[in-house]
């Protein structure tokens, strides 16, 4: 089921590439992803520009990059889908607490049995069973674990959940992930393949061979016909992986920026929470 057309300014993020050439921010298709069994991936060559320039050493990394659309019905969705299984379990165990219990109980004895035993008031016990509803409704989602959820699978998702997604996602602020307004296959008249998102926490790798390859332009049948199963590439007879843009600049280093900033993050104790009153008692009060 197709989405409406997107009717916005799309920045000018991709350029042509070089004959020839491949660099840091190349992007080339039938790119291999773990969680996306399709022929639609993409990949971002993330490699330092040296070595993609001389391909010496003997592996590059990429990142794949897919369409809006299998974001939205796959990553965002499951997403959505454990975040308000959380909140809808929030909401019972403050019921609980509210109750005078140890919201773990929950944890030991099950929702349901908490729910029977503890809630009495019926118009409290429905808007809990309301909830127990939601949550194994959303388990069902959850466990599907789809390559690809439904418009009806994302009913259960309130509206403003998905505004406010949307809103990060094309602020960039979607940690974990990078909006590109247009991919655009300039090895292909200039076709228009619409807004994707970058995968940046999922790094695979290609050998110099197939790097190689995808630089000149990479004839499936020839891989298939050697025997070269060519992991970092979903195969197929009669296709050809080819570098279709390279990511313009500066947009290329704030990729960069973001996929350095999820894997250089350190983790310290956080200050005291009463630190910032007793700044204020002992600075502006005293």
């Amino acid at each position: 089921e197709k989405m409406s057309a997107l009717t916005y300014e799309r920045r000018d993020m991709c350029r042509p590439c070089p004959v020839d050439a491949i660099t840091q921010g190349s992007i080339f298709n039938y790119a291999f992803s773990e969680d996306l069994d399709n022929k639609n991936v993409l990949g971002m060559l993330i490699s330092a520009r040296f070595d993609l320039a001389i391909l010496k050493t003997s592996k590059y990394s990429y990142v794949p990059v897919v369409s809006l659309e299998d974001y939205i019905f796959h990553y965002l969705a499951r997403k959505l889908f454990l975040d308000q299984k959380k909140e809808e379990v929030g909401k019972i165990k403050n019921m609980v607490k509210d109750l005078g219990h140890d919201p773990g109980i929950i944890d030991v004895y099950g929702i349901k049995k908490c729910i029977d035993k503890i809630v009495e008031k019926q118009k409290a016990k429905e808007k809990a069973n309301e909830a127990f509803e939601k949550i194994e409704s959303l388990n069902e989602l959850i466990n599907k674990n789809s390559d690809r959820y439904t418009k009806d699978d994302l009913a259960i998702i309130p509206s403003k959940k998905f505004k406010s997604e949307f809103s990060d996602l094309s602020q960039n602020k979607a940690e974990g992930y990078y909006l590109i307004d247009d991919v655009v296959d300039h090895n292909n008249r200039e076709a228009s393949l619409g807004p994707h998102v970058v995968l940046l926490r999922e790094v695979h790798h290609m050998s110099a061979e197939i790097a190689e390859f995808i630089k000149k332009g990479c004839v499936h049948d020839e891989l298939l016909e050697a025997g070269n199963s060519a992991p970092s590439l979903v195969l197929g007879k009669g296709r050809m992986s080819y570098v279709l843009c390279n990511m313009a600049s500066p947009y290329i280093e704030l990729v960069m920026q973001r996929f350095s900033n999820i894997f250089s993050r350190v983790g310290v104790k956080d200050p005291h929470k009463n630190l910032g009153e007793r700044f204020f008692m002992d600075y502006i009060i005293g």
